[in-house]
């Protein structure tokens, strides 16, 4: 995985966390225990912070999401959310 410092902020993920070799965090990212971030999802938090809580898999390949304001995904929500997610264009 590639990790990049942004401005003073580096990505923290938890140690039981699993993020893909193929998968980029850039800036004030944070993955907590339990979470899945598959290959080819970038994160960036460079306009506010990115944090996926305890335990979502929301980050595919397949969907591409621009971040510009500050996100939170809890555990609830985020399964929610990675089934209705669909790709425009």
């Amino acid at each position: 995985m590639a990790i990049y410092e942004f401005y003073g902020k580096q990505p923290a993920v938890d140690p039981s966390a699993f993020v893909h070799p193929e998968a980029t965090l850039i800036g004030d990212v944070r993955i907590d225990t339990g979470c899945y971030i598959g290959a080819g999802a970038v994160l960036k938090g460079d306009i506010g912070s990115v944090i996926v809580g305890t335990g979502s898999k929301p980050i595919m390949p397949e969907q591409m999401e621009r971040i510009r304001e500050s996100l939170e995904i809890y555990q609830a929500l985020a399964q929610r959310h990675n089934r209705s997610l669909r790709k425009i264009g």
